[in-house]
């Protein structure tokens, strides 16, 4: 159960609890604006070489390096969003566009 999500760990209380999560898929994605860019952009996402990608959204390119290990708190990009908030905020459209084009 934890695993899917379901049951989570209140470290105050030290127990586990039941969650709900939402299982409707457009609430999902309306929730994250960020996923839903990357699948608009998956399509303008090419490999270059090692381990650079890049992504072409409306009239910019971005380059995307995506480390070999597939860890997404990894990857960096030149876009304006990561370059003001790095990874803390999760990773921005265009590294999860990578992400999505390599299948990981």
């Amino acid at each position: 159960l934890a695993v899917s999500g379901k049951l989570g760990f209140d470290v105050r209380e030290r127990a586990f609890f039941h969650r709900e999560l939402p299982d409707d898929l457009d609430r999902v994605l309306k929730d994250n604006p960020s996923l839903v860019g990357a699948k608009k952009l998956m399509e303008d996402t090419e490999y270059i070489e090692d381990n650079i990608w890049h992504v072409r959204s409306k009239d910019a390119s971005y380059r995307v390096i995506y480390p070999t290990d597939g860890r997404v708190e990894n990857a960096k990009c030149t876009c304006t969003w990561y370059l003001k908030h790095k990874n803390s905020r999760g990773p921005c459209k265009h590294i999860l566009a990578v992400k999505l084009r390599k299948g990981l």
